[in-house]
């Protein structure tokens, strides 16, 4: 499948690749468990088994750490707040 969109996931999220990707719970599983890969829905997933797992579902991963999540989402709010004190 050709990489088509990028998505950005938290080292050791729970949650997440599967909505991101776009794609149900369970059709992540069965493709893990297509792998070899034993998990449940409450695993946190390694780095590189994101990526390679995103591919197969036509995306670039970035994994990025916890910190600079929390740090993305402050941003994001700081500049929303400019942008609405503009209007």
């Amino acid at each position: 499948m050709p990489i088509t969109r990028t998505i950005t996931v938290t080292r050791h999220q729970r949650e997440g690749p599967g909505e991101k990707l776009g794609v149900r719970g369970k059709d992540l599983i069965a493709t893990l468990l297509m792998r070899g890969v034993f998990v449940t829905v409450n695993q946190s997933l390694d780095g590189e088994l994101v990526k390679d797992v995103a591919r197969q579902f036509g995306a670039d991963t970035t994994i990025i750490s916890f910190e600079d999540e929390m740090a993305n989402e402050a941003s994001k709010r700081c500049f929303g707040a400019r942008a609405r004190w503009r209007d």
